[in-house]
């Protein structure tokens, strides 16, 4: 993974989960139109970096100055000072369009009185919202937090919520807030939001007030910072300033429940301000799912939290790796939130949003005992007392374990090491660094937390050193380089790979002095007990670099392949990067030629290949110009002219054919390219930056990043002074698999000489793919399941095409070992084309790229259908865009059988008559769509109900059974020709729970005597098919009211409705009938209570139910409940007199019961 410095949009990482209900849609040409604008089946997604792109606030910059700003250029760009120098010395500027920031930041970088600058960058709640399921804190349990609570101090500690706004009006939370800061408008309090509530709810919610459960630390005090102001991100700059209000107003703990990509220059100067302060900092890892870093959780002295479920194990979507330290229960966990309609209530959250305030708690909860700890000697108790949950001690999936916040209570704080807080200023370094030579390689481990290790060294002005650092295979080592001359100094930090990877750095010296050179753990992990996870080697030398070797107009001649530069010492280094130039010319045949260069620590080198071309060839240069535009490279299509006199128009110039630069910084690159005939190429190294991109992220990140004169040592290339290796060979590969070159050549024709003779434009004129599903009928290599197949592909454009005829439906993994070609899966549908005909298409069902992260797999999984026919095709990797001359391998084997019955009814002419009110079937088919056909019996509203479960079978992958977001479509069949057709699409209505793997529910009017058509469908959260299985439930509501008659005077209903009473509990089942003109319904209840006594009055029901009720005596309220949301037993604990109650039932939302609702009322025993 690129390792990515400078600056980061930031912005929010919450899921929004949407509303249930029905709705009517326009005319619709499918019935999957739905699901299709959820998801393609069509085309597997491929991830850009234009993903990023939301992160930056393109049109503004955040700038560190030590003097004034250019008045010209802030003027000529139309630049606006939004915030001016401040604590951090950091101003922020907003320009009129992104492409002046763009310009202005070119300008501003030159100036020597900035040293810092970097666009605003936007940062997201960590969470992963999911509707309420759960009314139980399974955390408790978990964490064995009544146990901690009991041994927590008095001392109250104040804790600073820097997110949403907080409700400061919950009654969980109303004693708890202490201050309320807006910091877009701080004139007025933060604004209530569910997230903010929920993380603060997490950490201090009320304990024994009777409402919902309780917080980590129900004694703590809250500080609400707003940094969102109910907008979709917060900027870097606006969580700075958060960070800075929450020192000042002496916060012991922050939580920072959101994060994103990239890192910004003044939201790490504010966290170190903050942990100056004393402050213990602790932030969501993230929930990409990967090792990728999130920030501010990344940051140093930051306590970066990943999440686990109640089986205490990683979930699918937290984020993982060497910047996580601990993890906590993160998945659906119930706590307050702020609803916009309800106001005060309570749903389960999932996300490390949820799992960072579970350790803001504890930490909060030992503060209260021991208030004088340091942030790190905090860290160091809650690392040490964590409970492991795979390798003992550390492990990249779950950093040092999970939290225990009761052990870490009982710790004995004497038993804290010396810690090293020493501040690493000139004389510190100086004075602990070790004197060594001009070569020096030396293997250490860190011993005691927060360590650093440093050396130095004299040297002369222009002296030239090469600097690697290996690091741990476990943990993150930071490489920190300090030059000190006698009046100034500069400083460098080098942290571009991860665990496992070498750092290098090359140094040259601007001016006499001592070069100091340390290494440290950038999270401040260390050995326990010799188990030497953190050891590192660090290699210093001087380096003497050659001249240039080569340029463009002096290439280094390649006499013949196989070419090898070692021993020939070639370097890439220069004041602006380099470039070296290599050329030869091939046979009389076609040649695959494969390039490699070693990769070489610092340094990001790539390679570009470039063909002289006649051209006179005006059909060829108008296809080459467009290569040639598209990547930048315009300028190397003037040079290398040939055959002609420098004074007339030239005949030959170079074109960019190939750009081999899939690897990062550290990485060789190799790749095979398929050399023309009697044609003269140039290959050409180099280490600069030659992308180009509107984004502003490729801009910006994807380069170096700016550090002013006043920092910088070298400049900003990525530079290495050790020789790298070039080489250049013939590859001979065997024989062709299938004879299909490419598809898209589906009509070229060759004669005996294999010289094409067809016509290119004949195939685009036709429509469907006909022609091409012939030939691969004809050509394809036949597979048969389960079975091994093995091949070669023998050029970039070759493709491997193989044709799978199904007899059994299932659902299948392929097995691809170490997978570096791409496959894809396709299947044949029908369509109709322009003039109405049948035509057949070949559409995508499955590939072997992960759809969130982009990364190969090294198995996929299928749903395949007996009957079919699928075509299976092996290609290069195209999102690496790099070709191997490896051999490709796959093995097939069945996962998962469907288990519905009622299956094959996915099309509008293969509709199945319904059983019954209950049907049962599964997703387990690509884009499943189960049509049904129901004839009503009676005029009347039928809820209609999807529940889904997972199946039971055991050892099942979880992607084949992942959650399914279910939906209902329904329309009437117009003509009653048993065909879904034009005229029934037309009154199509949808009924979704979105973001709900639960499943779906509403309600629909059906006519005695019509034809309806109900299809159920669903959309995988990850693959477009699952082995989830559904009930499908038809009933009629229009039930008879059970207090019908009944007229209310005084809160006393004329005819209550009756409990049944059996040992101390009253008990009934009712519904609330569909709306009526005049109101919506209201179940009124009889109790007679013959003792007092005190207990609990619960209302429970189906997903669809929001209850309330009431309790009245003498005509009076005496109590109510409507405290949560939908989906959630409504809760009251009471204590009753002996008397007569009425008890008043409804949905708070005015919905109609699909399903039945129970009021209880239990004694407490």
């Amino acid at each position: 993974m690129k390792k990515i410095v400078a600056v980061i949009a930031a912005t929010a990482l919450l899921l929004t989960s949407g509303t249930s209900g029905v709705f009517a849609a326009a005319k619709v040409s499918s019935i999957n139109q739905k699901g299709d604008e959820i998801r393609s089946s069509e085309k597997i997604y491929k991830p850009t970096t234009k993903k990023y792109d939301e992160y930056i606030q393109a049109d503004t910059l955040v700038i560190k100055h030590s003097g004034s700003l250019s008045k010209k250029t802030l003027t000529k760009y139309k630049g606006k000072v939004m915030k001016a120098g401040g604590n951090l010395g950091y101003s922020v500027v907003k320009f009129k369009t992104a492409s002046a920031a763009k310009q202005a930041y070119t300008e501003l970088s030159k100036s020597n009185s900035v040293t810092s600058i970097s666009p605003s960058v936007k940062y997201k709640t960590s969470s992963v919202k999911t509707d309420p399921k759960i009314s139980q804190q399974y955390y408790n349990k978990l964490l064995n937090l009544p146990v901690a609570q009991k041994k927590a101090g008095k001392n109250k500690v104040l804790v600073a919520v820097i997110d949403t706004g907080i409700d400061k009006n919950h009654p969980e939370l109303k004693n708890k807030i202490v201050s309320s800061y807006n910091v877009h408008n701080p004139v007025n309090a933060s604004l209530p939001e569910d997230h903010g509530t929920h993380v603060a709810g997490i950490i201090a919610a009320e304990k024994n007030n009777g409402i919902g459960g309780y917080g980590i630390n129900p004694n703590a005090s809250v500080l609400s910072i707003d940094v969102f102001n109910r907008e979709w991100g917060a900027y870097d700059y606006n969580i700075a300033e958060g960070v800075l209000y929450a020192i000042k107003k002496k916060a012991k703990v922050i939580n920072l429940s959101l994060g994103g990509p990239f890192s910004s220059p003044v939201l790490e100067a504010a966290i170190k301000k903050a942990k100056a302060a004393g402050i213990v900092i602790v932030a969501a890892a993230g929930n990409e799912g990967s090792d990728m870093k999130g920030y501010p959780a990344a940051y140093e002295g930051v306590i970066s939290v990943g999440a686990v479920n109640k089986s205490k194990t990683l979930t699918s979507w937290s984020s993982y790796g060497v910047s996580t330290d601990l993890v906590a229960p993160g998945d659906n966990v119930y706590a307050p939130i702020y609803d916009y309609e309800k106001k005060s209530t309570f749903a389960s959250f999932s996300g490390t949003s949820m799992a960072a305030p579970m350790v803001t708690g504890t930490v909060s909860l030992l503060l209260s005992k021991y208030p004088k700890l340091k942030p790190e000697q905090v860290e160091y108790i809650l690392k040490k007392t964590a409970t492991d949950l795979s390798t003992k001690g550390y492990d990249k999936k779950y950093g040092y374990g999970l939290i225990n916040p009761s052990s870490a209570l009982s710790f004995d704080i004497k038993k804290i090491p010396s810690l090293t807080t020493a501040v690493w200023n000139k004389d510190t370094i100086m004075k602990s660094a070790k004197t060594v030579g001009s070569s020096y390689t030396v293997k250490k481990t860190f011993m005691k937390p927060l360590e650093q290790h440093w050396i130095k060294h004299t040297v002369k002005k222009g002296e030239t050193y090469q600097i690697n650092l290996m690091g741990s295979k476990v943990f993150d080592s930071q490489l920190l380089v300090n030059m000190y001359g006698k009046d100034k100094s500069s400083t460098k930090k080098i942290d571009d790979v991860t665990e496992g990877k070498t750092e290098g750095y090359y140094f040259k010296a601007p001016y006499d002095g001592t070069l100091t050179v340390g290494v440290k753990d950038i999270s401040g992990n260390y050995d326990v007990a010799g188990s030497k996870l953190s050891e590192y080697e660090l290699v210093f030398k001087k380096v003497t670099v050659s001249k240039d070797e080569s340029g463009k107009e002096n290439p280094i001649i390649i006499p013949k392949l196989s070419y090898d530069t070692t021993g020939k010492k070639m370097h890439l280094v220069g004041e602006n990067g380099d470039d070296d130039y290599f050329q030869f010319t091939t046979g009389e045949k076609e040649e695959n030629i494969k390039l490699s260069v070693n990769g070489t620590p610092g340094a990001d080198v790539s390679m570009f290949v470039y063909a002289l071309t006649d051209i006179r060839d005006e059909e060829e240069l108008e296809e080459k110009e467009e290569i040639t535009e598209g990547e930048g490279m315009s300028k190397e299509a003037d040079g290398d002219i040939e055959d002609g006199n420098s004074e007339e128009e030239p005949t030959h110039v170079n074109i960019l054919e190939q750009e081999i630069n899939s690897g990062t910084i550290g990485e060789s690159e190799q790749d095979v390219f398929t050399a023309e005939p009697k044609t003269t190429y140039t290959i050409k190294i180099s280490n600069k930056y030659e992308g180009y991109s509107e984004s502003f992220f490729d801009f910006f990140i994807l380069s170096e990043g700016f550090e002013s004169s006043a920092t910088k040592i070298t400049g900003a290339i990525r530079q290495n002074g050790d020789p790298y290796i070039f080489k250049a060979s013939l590859v001979k590969m065997p024989a062709d698999e299938d004879g299909i070159h490419s598809i898209y050549d589906r009509d070229e024709e060759y004669d005996e000489e294999e010289e094409y003779v067809g016509d290119d434009e004949e195939y685009w004129e036709e429509e469907g793919d006909d022609e091409v599903i012939e030939m691969l009928n004809e050509m394809a290599i036949p597979y048969k399941l389960t079975s091994e197949k093995s091949g070669y592909l023998q050029s970039r454009y070759d493709e491997d095409w193989y044709k799978v005829n199904v007899t059994s439906a299932g659902i299948h993994a392929f097995d691809l070992g170490t997978a570096k070609h791409s496959y894809s899966i396709y299947q044949v549908v029908e369509s109709e084309g322009e003039d109405g005909n049948e035509i057949r298409l070949l559409e995508a069902v499955a590939d072997n790229y992960d759809p969130f992260t982009g990364k190969k797999l090294n198995t996929f999984y299928a749903s395949l259908e007996a009957g079919k026919t699928y075509y299976m095709k092996i290609e290069m990797d195209w999102m690496s865009d790099s070709y191997s001359t490896d051999k490709y391998f796959f093995e097939s084997r069945l996962v998962g059988k469907p288990a519905d019955k009622y299956e094959n009814n996915d099309s509008m002419k293969k509709v199945k008559t319904l059983p019954g009110t209950t049907v049962k079937g599964d997703y387990a088919k690509l884009s499943d769509t189960d049509l049904f056909r129901y004839t009503a019996k009676a005029s009347g509203n039928y809820a209609l109900t999807v529940d889904n479960n997972k199946p039971s079978t055991p050892g099942l992958p979880a992607l084949v059974k992942g959650d399914v977001y279910s939906y209902i479509a329904v329309m009437e069949d117009k003509n009653n020709n048993k065909n879904v057709d034009d005229a029934d699409l037309d009154t199509i209505k949808y009924i979704d729970s979105y973001y709900d793997p639960a499943g779906a529910y509403g309600s629909h009017y059906f006519q005695k005597g019509k034809a309806y058509f109900i299809a159920i469908m669903g959309d995988g959260e990850y693959l477009p098919f699952s082995l989830t299985q559904y009930t499908f439930k038809l009933s009629q509501v229009n039930h008879k009211d059970e207090d019908a008659g009944t007229v209310i005077k005084k809160n006393k209903p004329s005819k209550p409705i009756s409990f049944k009473k059996s040992k101390g509990k009253w008990e009934k089942t009712g519904r609330f009938n569909a709306f009526n003109t005049k109101k919506n319904d209201e179940d009124w209840y009889k109790l007679k209570v013959d003792k007092a006594f005190s207990g609990q009055i619960t209302l429970s029901g189906g997903r669809e139910l929001d209850g309330a009720f009431e309790v009245y005596q003498n005509g009076k309220k005496i109590a109510g409940s409507d405290r949560y949301a939908g989906n959630d037993t409504e809760v009251l604990n009471i204590s009753l007199k002996k008397g007569t109650y009425y008890i008043k039932l409804k949905d708070a939302q005015g919905s109609a019961s699909l399903s039945p609702y129970t009021i209880r009322v239990q004694e407490k025993k």
